[in-house]
């Protein structure tokens, strides 16, 4: 159950050995509590307008999986614990796609299931953006 994580730091100290250098950087992140923030996602999607809003999440270092759902309108990020991504910027990389975000939720990954947020019944103040 272990080897995948031992053969991942054999091949980290490998080819830091390789390249003379420490991956510090690699290591915090590992270790960095990581946070889930989900959303409802308003605008027309399709399955190739998810994908297109997931490469647009992607390109923050501090975003490490951006998943979008285009079925249930929902969208999954698991981010650095220490993003400072809110909604106002997940807005911003979202526009040339027209959409935005409502109902955003943070919290720190755990073993709880992530549940979906229903579109019809969550409700804030950017529902009428």
């Amino acid at each position: 159950m272990h080897t995948p994580l031992l053969l991942r730091l054999a091949i980290m100290v490998g080819s830091t050995l390789l390249l003379g250098m420490w991956p510090t950087d690699a290591l915090a992140q590992e270790a960095a509590p990581r946070h889930w923030i989900q959303a409802v996602v308003e605008g027309s999607m399709d399955g190739h307008v998810a994908r297109q809003a997931g490469i647009a999440l992607r390109v923050r270092k501090d975003v490490l999986e951006a998943r979008f759902d285009p079925i249930s309108r929902n969208m999954l990020l698991t981010v650095l614990g220490s993003s400072d991504l809110d909604k106002a910027k997940i807005d911003d990389l979202l526009a040339p796609l027209d959409l935005f975000v409502r109902c955003l939720q943070r919290k720190v990954v755990d073993d709880t299931p992530v549940q979906l947020l229903d579109p019809g019944t969550c409700q804030d103040a950017t529902m009428n953006k």
